[in-house]
């Protein structure tokens, strides 16, 4: 890649340990500010679940100084620009993308919510409301709550495995202190990065944020997280009724860490599999027999562990033998992949990578979920590189480590409800009977 199109980037720590970094884009008429917390539903115990969804809720509620949910909206969208927030679990996330000139005032606000907000009973009794149907929207929607039930194969008994947004019961009865608490231990600026892309000055940004960040202090309290342990000997199984036209199935198998450069050689299987029109997976269940309108693979990275996933919906009359489709190509792969298949998957990879970046918005995500995550982004040019270098054996490696039958799980919401078929699937051996 031609450096002389590469944004430059900078980073800087004060004091207190608040991180940020700065991408300067020179021509783009755009800026985006990111916030990411360390903090999400994997932090949580049992009863405060959805403690920090909440949270994110509340930020937009008022400060002190903009008292009402509409002037913190207004002050971004007057001006043409988005906000928003998404709560994950292993952070919080807070952006904002605006026309260059309001990048100053951007920051502004974003601060006054960090630091501002009010958690005033009236608005918070009113989200509660809010919250419980968003759970409603979640629970009514099939492919969300197939993946609910994945995370639960995957994670048993683990934060993991739990609705981001908690429960109506969590919802209804945590206390306005206990929000306040929970922000306070972790709403500190050694648990933040903020991220910025625009046309900016590196030292004036520097400049700007530490007469925001003054008088911001850290919390000896920072919430822990409990480390997940992956025991599973053979496959597991959820299967939810409900009366839908389509079956909605997840199949997944534990995947890789976040610090896991290896989770790259498991984002080019996963293409292999089903990451676009040209991959085993859509040739086989969609072109060549009619049996889904789209079948996806994808990751997921955390801190200590990880997933690939298969996803597909098909008529429930077909849905075992989409499964047992699904099954026989992950035991196929099991022989590894050809040199020429490498190739092809590490163009679509970059390609993918290149594409995901290419605004302001995506630039200040990658910096700085890189930044929370990893204590030191890389950048698209050096992860680039690193794929270039991915070898065969590297790849036919990590399907050998990930590609591992008796740890499939397979979770599917719709009308399907003969449990001991799809047992027999799954414990299939390679010995698969597709007719």
């Amino acid at each position: 890649m031609d450096s002389k199109f590469l944004p430059s980037v900078n980073t800087h720590r004060f004091d207190n340990n608040l991180r940020i970094v700065t991408i300067d884009v020179p021509n783009s008429k755009l800026a985006s500010i990111s916030v990411f917390v360390g903090i999400g539903s994997r932090y949580e115990d049992e009863d405060q679940s959805g403690i920090s969804h909440f949270i994110e809720h509340i930020l937009f509620k008022g400060t002190k100084s903009r008292p009402n949910p509409w002037d913190i909206a207004s002050a971004i969208e007057s001006v043409g620009g988005v906000l928003n927030a998404s709560t994950e679990q292993e952070m919080t996330t807070y952006w904002s993308k605006v026309p260059q000139r309001h990048l100053y005032s951007s920051i502004d606000l974003i601060f006054d919510m960090l630091r501002n907000s009010r958690f005033e009973k009236i608005g918070i009794d009113k989200e509660r409301l809010v919250i419980c149907e968003e759970l409603n929207m979640i629970y009514d929607n099939p492919e969300n709550r197939v993946e609910y039930l994945m995370d639960k194969l995957l994670w048993p008994n683990h934060p993991l495995g739990n609705e981001i947004a908690g429960t109506k019961n969590t919802v209804m009865n945590m206390t306005i202190d206990e929000m306040i608490q929970f922000k306070n231990n972790n709403y500190i600026p050694n648990n933040i990065v903020i991220s910025i892309a625009g046309k900016l000055s590196h030292n004036k940004i520097v400049s700007y944020i530490e007469e925001l960040n003054k008088d911001w202090f850290n919390s000896d309290d920072i919430s822990k997280y409990k480390d997940v342990s992956i025991t599973q000997a053979k496959p597991a199984f959820n299967l939810e009724y409900r009366k839908t036209e389509q079956s909605h199935m997840i199949m997944a198998l534990p995947g890789l860490s976040i610090k896991d450069l290896q989770k790259y050689s498991l984002d080019l299987i996963s293409i292999y599999l089903a990451g676009g029109m040209s991959s085993k997976l859509f040739v086989e269940l969609r072109e060549k027999h009619g049996l889904v309108y789209d079948v996806n693979s994808y990751t997921i990275n955390f801190l200590d562990t990880g997933a690939l996933f298969v996803a597909a919906g098909s008529d429930p009359s077909k849905s075992t033998e989409v499964v047992k489709r699904v099954l026989s190509h992950l035991w196929q792969l099991q022989n590894g992949i050809s040199e020429s298949n490498l190739a092809i998957l590490k163009k679509s990879l970059i390609g993918r990578i290149l594409l995901r970046i290419e605004d302001t918005l995506a630039l200040s995500y990658w910096y700085g979920a890189g930044e929370l995550f990893l204590k030191n982004s890389k950048s698209p040019e050096q992860i680039i590189s690193y794929i270039d270098n991915i070898n065969l054996t590297d790849v036919n490696n990590v399907i050998k480590s990930i590609i591992d039958i008796n740890k499939i799980n397979l979770a599917i919401v719709g009308p399907d409800t003969n449990n001991k078929v799809f047992n027999k699937i799954l414990n299939f051996n390679g010995n698969i009977d597709l007719i």
